[in-house]
């Protein structure tokens, strides 16, 4: 007994169990093996290893190049196909003449020496690098060097740097590379032949990834997890089964809390192997949220609860009055529908994508998740009204509740007007969809699989929908105005302390430069040198980012060659102590008309022998970023306050007079003079003239900012809606089609008309789905070349705009680039793009952006692809996708020749702006598609509806007609004046219903002789067995009468019981009459629910029967005769009350159940229960197991109810009772 007892309780709690033993071997599994400490090695072994194997992998590939380049040296760039990840170069006679990449390029002088293997580090990046030389074919000696990236440090932004060591060497784990020798020898790391390569400081241990063992412990955390859920819905069971459903969803929502509480403060699965989706670098919004996966994974446990809720309580009989639980109801509907909202601002505040379409057309799988997020609240949202609309809908009076909807209405409109207008336009949105859908009744279409079903389901995805495009609105709104605001602060604070302090430093050095005094007071020297030295020597490659203008006077402060006739003197008004910095001789000055610049100045006296022999002025002003500049975004870091201000337009103004503006809006025509003084320009802003403007205050009191933009367009907040409601709408799609696949829904119910809208929609979006991919993919590559050969435009007219400056730069081979660099600078700034002048050996000899070069961030060596179409292949133009760390672009190469086709060199032209451009298209191009898919969809949807329901008006009509068909009434043909399928089946129809008629009344004859023979003999029946007592008794009378004895008897009773009999034959006769009598049953459309009620209530009067129905509020519509209903109930109810044994109380069960197509009455009672060898007698006429009685109320009762259409059966258990069931076909 003690076993069984134990088999029952590991039953009971086995999922807990399982789920508590294999957390404990996954936790004992992830200690033992996979834990920090277990995962931490010591890193000389690992990196020796890691170092030798990707040392066979560079041999390998010298070994390919040698190959090729033994055999012959020319066309190298075309031959040679060298991987990225180990790049090679070729020099002869210390002259490179191959470059496997243009990131970067090491000088001569750095590879110098006998070696094979040797570390070497080029500016901030490492390597192990792998000589070769090889004596070619042409008898030439060349050097082949391969490289094996140890540490790549690209000097450019956080969002674009692609640093760190190389993780197939060391891992995940942080290392200072160095060549010092004298560090201990665990610290260093040797070739295989024993020869010292570098040595490592940093992290005592190195730590491994074991991905696959990772995933395995995820996969035992996952099923640990699958068991625990499973017990949780186990005990929720057990405690709904007892009658407790409350309980058992707070026990639901409890153990699922703990789960997620338990997995957030355990960083679960993130702690064990860093997936993207629960990155917090990602998303992170809170405690309970710190990863877009968590946020995943609190919805659908979020969505659990309310469907289990859902489940056990939509169908549950519905209250008819107002109570706790409808306003319980109501307020999670509401909340649901809030914490939409609040969830979508969460994720659009904390995320670092967009979902604006405008920002970004990508579609990440991140952006899917989100979306995804959306749906499951939407559910959550849906199944939380249909529960209220459900219970409003039973309700009988259902004034009140309008007039608390329209008072919150008033109350939210004006809680909206004081704080949020979003809190108005929310709930209104809410009450509009409750509304509409109650007025539809669109709740009761859940239980069937009808077009309406569908209708409802698109309804709810416009609202959410909806209301989601509200939240992403004002979040644009938000973002806008940030911007805005950090327009008018980076305006307001435009000095740059870098920049001062370089110059302070540049002016000391200038002033005690020997060369400069020398050169500025000899008359003869040219001053293009002083100008070019200053330049070059001392403004480094920081003030790249400046337009630098150098003016050089002499002693008595008359200008030397300035593009400006001004003496020295007249520019003192720039060093006024008001403008002077923290720097000597540095003076910061902000101009507002006729735009706003900042400007710095440096004064120099240049001294020689303490004499005054010149003076020098350099002025600074800050560069406009270039639309295709590809240098702010390489080097400009965060802080130097670079913003795009490209859709911005702004303007200064002082005492309310405009100061300046910047861009295409013309304020002093267009911008009211009233709104000036409007508090709401620099609260939420002021929109006119398609523009939003907003005012930011500025220095002191009479100053301020009014940045304007475009108004966003509505035709991409009409792209948003799109995107979030076709979204949704695919989910439902995909959740029906793996419904189908799992239930198999052709078990249920689907109406005709379901399934030709369904066919129309299908046959319709499928082609047009198939034909916007295809018109997407077909413009979007026409878009793609339109734009390649824009940039190719622009790059040949660059090209042949440089050709005769170029052509004279060679001619003189001079080493003096400068005027050269001013025309590449004035074309740049013509073409609003960089430029890099190369020669026709490969060699930058001219650009605009020299930092990036000086930085390192590339080499002055081409592109080795432009090498090999411009130089090799004598293509005239090419174009490529280049990156640098993780910035992707594109660069127009175009090679540049002379009148006489002389190749004079290769023109490239960095177009950072590229794939914005294609995104902008693409982005036009897709909000054209999706609006139009949209309102098609949803246009036809409707139409759809309407084209169902006039093609399926004439099933509908002849099942109307087919359903009225009965033996009882007359039968009317029908009339179909087409001559279609419809006519065809109207023509048999008719004709059956003549041959009906003739058989209804050679039926009816039949029916007639049959019914009176079967009366006849049961009539007979009946009244032989009453006379048969009659006739002893008259037996016994006659003989005593004739003995004569006892006549003082008293003769009483044996009269009494023979004038009995006869009023029982009286009784019999009548009732048989009656039955011959019936009048033809009526019919009618009545509801059953009303006229069960009513019998019902006659009987609960009596306080000896135990009555327990179970009828619906709601009316329940069928066809038939009222009456005769009526007296069937009753004869049903009567017959259960007889059938008690002596003794026991009568208890019935009565109740009323509606499926999708048909109405269920039960009657229950305790009684004796049927006998089985009599079953198949119960609703024989003369039948009847009561001594008293005719035996034909249930003959009755099969009659009447099969004239309605329906049926009628029984289930009995013997000594338990017997249960009755009518169904009934329903009607509209």
């Amino acid at each position: 007994m003690l076993v069984k007892e134990k088999r029952f309780e590991f039953r009971k709690h086995k999922y807990l169990l399982l789920c508590i033993g294999l957390l404990a071997i996954t936790l004992i599994i992830d200690e033992v093996i996979f834990s920090d400490r277990k995962r931490r090695v010591e890193p000389q072994e690992t990196i020796s290893a890691n170092i030798k194997e990707q040392l066979s992998v560079l041999d390998q590939e010298v070994k390919s190049v040698e190959s090729k380049a033994i055999v012959d040296l020319s066309r190298l760039f075309n031959r040679l196909e060298v991987s990225e990840a180990f790049p090679v170069f070729i020099y002869e006679n210390g002259e490179i003449i191959y470059w496997s990449t243009n990131r970067f390029v090491p000088k001569y002088g750095t590879l110098e020496g006998l070696f094979q293997y040797r570390y070497l580090e080029i500016g901030n990046d490492k390597f192990i690098v792998k000589k070769t030389t090889i004596n070619s074919a042409q008898n030439r000696i060349v050097e082949i060097y391969g490289f094996l990236p140890l540490k790549s440090n690209v000097p450019i932004s956080e969002n674009f740097a692609g640093t760190g060591l190389n993780q197939k060497i060391f891992g995940k784990s942080n290392y200072v590379l160095s060549s010092d020798e004298s560090l201990p020898s665990k610290n260093q790391i040797t070739s295989q032949q024993g020869v010292y390569l570098f040595s490592f400081t940093g992290t005592d241990l190195m730590k491994i990834d074991y991905p696959v063992y990772s995933s395995i412990i995820i996969l035992m955390f996952a099923l640990s997890i699958f068991f625990y859920v499973r017990s949780a819905f186990f005990y929720s069971a057990l405690l709904n089964n007892r009658g407790k459903p409350m309980y058992a969803l707070g026990l639901l929502t409890l153990m699922l809390f703990i789960l997620r509480a338990l997995m957030i403060r355990f960083q679960l699965p993130y702690s064990v192997r860093s997936y993207g989706l629960f990155d917090p670098s990602n998303f992170a919004a809170n405690y309970m949220e710190p990863s877009l996966g968590d946020l995943l994974l609190n919805q659908i446990s979020l969505l659990v609860v309310v469907v289990y809720g859902f489940l056990h309580f939509h169908n549950r009989e519905s209250n008819t009055k107002y109570d706790w639980k409808f306003f319980g109801i109501l307020l999670l509907s509401i909340f649901s529908f809030y914490y939409l909202t609040y969830e979508l601002q969460s994720m659009l505040s904390n995320s670092q994508w967009k979902l604006d379409i405008a920002k970004d057309n990508s579609l990440t799988i991140y952006k899917l998740i989100n979306y995804f997020v959306i749906f499951v609240q939407g559910v959550m949202f849906f199944l939380l009204t249909q529960l209220t609309a459900t219970r409003l809908i039973n309700l009988k009076n259902k004034s009140p509740f309008y007039i608390s909807l329209a008072l919150v209405f008033v109350a939210a409109f004006v809680l909206g007007w004081i704080f949020t207008e979003s809190l108005f336009a929310y709930l209104l949105i809410y009450i509009i969809y409750l509304v509409l859908i109650v007025r539809l009744k669109f709740p009761s279409e859940i239980k069937r699989l009808s077009y309406n079903t569908f209708l409802y389901f698109f309804t709810a995805s416009f609202a959410v929908a909806l209301v989601s495009t509200l939240v992403l609105g004002e979040d644009i709104k938000k973002v806008d105005r940030q911007d805005k605001v950090s327009i008018a602060t980076e305006l307001l604070t435009s000095k740059d302390a870098t920049a001062e302090y370089l110059l302070s430093e540049a002016k000391k050095k200038i002033e005690k430069d020997i060369l400069i005094q020398t050169n500025i007071s000899n008359l003869f020297s040219p001053k293009q040198l002083i100008r070019q030295r200053i330049r070059r020597t001392y403004l480094g490659e920081y003030f790249d980012k400046y337009d630098i203008e150098i003016m050089l006077f002499n002693g008595n402060g008359r200008p030397i060659n300035n593009t400006l006739p001004n003496d020295y003197s007249s520019f003192s008004l720039y060093s006024q102590d008001q403008y002077a910095t923290d720097q000597e001789g540095v003076y910061f000055l902000s101009f507002r008309f006729p735009t706003i610049s900042n400007h710095y100045y440096v004064f120099m006296d240049i001294k020689r022998y303490n004499t005054v022999v010149g003076h020098i002025i350099i002025q600074l002003v800050k560069k406009e970023q270039l639309n295709n500049s590809i240098l702010p975004r390489l080097l400009f870091d965060e802080s130097s306050s670079v913003t795009d201000n490209g859709h911005f337009d702004y303007a200064l103004f002082q005492n309310g007079e405009m100061v300046s503006n910047v861009g295409d809006f013309n304020y002093a025509k267009d911008f009211p003079n009233e709104w000036k003084d409007d508090p709401r320009l620099f609260d939420k802003g002021l929109f006119g003239n398609g523009y939003m403007h907003l005012g930011v205050q500025g220095r002191d009191a009479t100053e301020y900012f009014i940045i304007s933009s475009p108004r966003y367009p509505n035709r991409f907040m009409i792209t948003n809606f799109s995107l979030f409601f076709l979204f949704i709408v695919g989910m439902i799609i995909l959740v029906f089609l793996v419904s189908a696949l799992f239930y198999n829904l052709r078990k249920r119910t689907v109406t005709i008309a379901a399934k030709v809208q369904i066919l129309l929609n299908f046959a319709f979006f499928l082609p047009l789905i198939i034909v916007s991919i295809v018109v997407l993919r077909l413009v979007n590559e026409t878009v793609r070349k339109n734009i390649e050969e824009n940039y190719l435009d622009v790059a040949e007219s660059a090209g042949s705009n440089l050709t005769i400056t170029l052509k004279e730069f060679l001619d003189s081979q001079s080493e003096n680039n400068e005027t050269l660099e001013n025309r590449v600078g004035e074309i740049s700034q013509y073409s609003r793009a960089d430029i890099n002048l190369y020669n026709e050996s490969g060699v930058l000899i001219a650009t605009n952006q020299r930092m990036i070069f000086e930085n390192q961030v590339l080499s002055p060596f081409v592109n080795p692809k432009a090498m090999a179409e411009i130089i090799e292949n004598k293509s005239s133009e090419k174009l490529y996708s280049e990156r640098v760390g993780e910035l992707e672009y594109q660069s127009t190469y175009v090679g540049i020749r002379s009148q006489n086709n002389e190749l004079l060199g290769i023109l490239s032209m960095p177009f950072f702006e590229s794939q914005t451009q294609l995104k902008r298209q693409q982005t036009s191009i897709v909000s054209n598609i999706l609006n139009s898919f949209t309102f098609i969809f949803i246009v036809f949807v409707l139409l759809s509806f309407m084209a169902s329901k006039i093609i399926t008006y004439p099933f509908t009509y002849l099942t109307k007609r087919i359903k009225a068909t009965t033996f009882s009434n007359i039968n009317e043909p029908l009339e179909w004046s087409a001559e279609d399928e419809i006519g065809l089946m109207v023509r048999e129809y008719n004709r059956m219903l003549v041959n009906l008629e003739r058989s209804k009344k050679e039926l009816a004859m039949s029916e007639k002789e049959s019914a009176w023979r079967e009366m006849a003999q049961q009539v007979a029946h009946e009244i032989k067995n009453p006379l048969t007592p009659m006739k002893l008794k008259l037996q016994h009378l006659k003989r005593v009468l004739t003995e004569g004895k006892g006549l003082e008897q008293d003769f009483n009773k044996p009269i009494d019981s023979i004038l009995n009999q006869v009023e029982s034959l009286s009784d019999i006769a009548t009732s048989f009459s009656s039955f011959a009598k019936m009048p033809v049953p009526r019919n009618e459309r009545l509801d059953l629910a009303d006229s069960l009620r009513k019998v019902v209530r006659l009987f609960k009067a009596d306080d000896e029967v135990k009555i327990t129905p179970n009828i619906p509020r709601n009316p329940v519509w069928v066809e038939g005769d009222a009456n005769l209903l009526g007296r069937i109930f009753n004869n049903l109810i009567l017959n259960a009350l007889q059938a008690m044994p002596e003794g026991r109380i009568p208890a019935l069960e009565i109740s009323l159940e509606e499926t999708q197509t048909k109405a269920i009455i039960s009657v229950k009672d305790n009684g004796f229960g049927i006998p089985e060898e009599i079953q198949d007698k119960i609703f024989i006429p003369k039948f009847s197991t009561k001594v008293e009685g005719s035996g034909i109320g249930l003959a009755i009762a099969k009659r009447g109810v099969e004239h309605a259409g329906g049926s009628i059966w029984f289930e009995t258990v013997a000594n338990e009772g017997t249960t009755f069931f009518l169904e009934f076909p329903l009607t509209d």
